[in-house]
C-alpha cells in the first residue's frame, strides 16, 4: 500500500486487529471515537472474520479510520504487526476489538510518556468483565518499572502464572518502540508475554495507575487447554529470554510459576465449574468493596453512553473510510 504523502501524520495510531469480534466491535470504535485527545488514526485489521464485522467495517464513514482485510485468518501477532507498518502517528496505541476504553484514556498515557522522557510504552488500570458486562476484576497495576517486571509478585501471582503487570491491549507507546518489538508469529500463546519479556530489558515501562481499560475475560484464551500451551509457551520464551544477570531469581520463580499452571488451571476451573450455579451470587459478592463499586457506575454510565453514540451516527460530517487489502 502506498501511503497518501498529502495527509498529515496524527499525533497516535490506533491499532484494532480483530477476527470475528461483532457484536462487541462497534463499541470498541465507538470508544476510540469518543476520546477526549482527537489527533488519532484508528487502522484496523480485518484478519479473515466470517461474521458480520465485514459489513459493520464498510459501513465506517469516519476519514480517521483505516480498513485494511486479509482474505484468510493469518492470526494475531501478524495481523498486529502489518497495522504498526501501516501506522503513521509519532505513538502508537493497542486495542482489541472486543473491548472498550475511558475517553481520557489515550490522553492520560500520551501525557504520561510526554512527562516521562525515559519511559517506552505504558499501560493503565483494567476492569475485567464477563460478556454481559459484569465486573469480576479491578486492576491497578504499578507504576515503576521493576515492580511491572517481577513476574511472580506474590502467591496469587503464581497462581496465575509469570505475567509482566502491564495489560498488552491497554498498551500505548512510541512508534519506534514497537517497530523495533514485534509480535513473534510463530508462537500460538502468549505473545504479549514474550514480547515484554524479549523488552523489557532494554525498555522502561510505566502504567496510568486508573482503571481506563475495560476487557472482557474467556473466549479462547479462556479454557484449561489454552492455558496450558500458554505455560509452556512462557517457559520457551523465559529460557531463551529471562535469564541473565540480575533476573535469574526473577524468572527461576516464573519459570516455576509457569510448569505449575496447567495443575493450578485444572483446580480453578473445576471449581469455576462446580460454582458455576453460583456465579451470580459469587459475582455480586465480589462487586461488594469499594473500589469495584466506584467502577460499575463509571463502567455502567462508559457503556450507556457509548451506545447512545452509536445509535445518534454521528459519522455524517466525515468521509467514507478507506478500505484496503492487508497483504498489499
Amino acid at each position: 500500500m502506498k501511503r497518501d504523502a498529502m495527509q498529515s501524520s496524527p499525533c497516535l495510531s490506533v491499532v484494532m486487529p480483530t477476527y470475528n469480534a461483532m457484536p462487541f466491535l462497534p463499541l470498541a470504535v465507538e470508544s476510540i471515537k469518543a476520546q477526549t485527545l482527537s489527533d488519532w488514526e484508528l487502522i484496523i485489521g480485518d484478519d479473515g472474520s466470517t461474521d458480520n464485522s465485514r459489513e459493520y467495517l464498510s459501513g465506517l464513514t469516519d476519514r480517521r479510520i483505516r480498513v485494511y482485510r486479509n482474505d484468510l485468518n493469518c492470526g494475531f501477532p501478524a495481523t498486529c504487526n502489518k497495522l504498526v507498518e501501516l501506522a503513521r502517528g509519532k505513538y502508537i496505541a493497542r486495542m482489541d476489538a472486543d473491548d472498550v476504553c475511558f475517553s481520557d484514556r489515550l490522553a492520560l498515557q500520551v501525557e504520561l510518556l510526554e512527562r516521562e522522557p525515559v519511559l517506552d510504552v505504558v499501560g493503565c488500570g483494567t476492569i475485567k468483565i464477563t460478556s454481559d458486562e459484569r465486573i469480576v476484576a479491578v486492576r491497578c497495576p504499578p507504576v515503576s518499572h521493576d515492580e511491572i517486571t517481577t513476574l511472580v509478585p506474590n502467591v496469587v501471582g503464581f497462581i496465575h502464572g509469570p505475567n509482566y503487570l502491564i495489560t498488552d491491549g491497554s498498551l500505548l507507546g512510541r512508534a519506534e518502540w514497537f517497530r523495533r518489538w514485534r509480535y513473534d508469529e510463530r508462537l500460538p500463546y502468549a505473545q504479549d508475554f514474550d514480547l515484554m519479556c524479549r523488552a523489557h530489558q532494554s525498555s522502561t515501562y510505566g502504567n496510568v495507575i486508573r482503571p481506563l481499560y475495560v476487557y472482557r475475560q474467556g473466549g479462547e484464551t479462556g479454557c484449561w487447554w489454552s492455558q496450558t500451551v500458554a505455560a509452556y509457551c512462557k517457559v520457551h520464551t523465559l529460557l531463551n529470554f529471562g535469564f541473565y544477570p540480575g533476573n535469574r531469581l526473577r524468572s527461576a520463580l516464573g519459570l516455576l510459576a509457569a510448569v505449575a499452571r496447567p495443575i493450578t488451571a485444572f483446580v480453578v476451573y473445576s471449581l469455576l465449574a462446580l460454582a458455576a450455579r453460583y456465579q451470580t451470587q459469587l459475582l455480586e459478592r465480589a462487586v461488594n468493596t469499594v473500589k469495584v463499586t466506584e467502577c460499575n457506575q463509571e463502567l455502567s454510565e462508559l457503556i450507556v453512553g457509548l451506545r447512545h453514540r452509536l445509535l445518534k451516527h454521528d459519522d455524517l460530517a466525515h468521509t467514507t473510510a478507506t478500505s484496503q487489502p492487508l497483504d498489499t
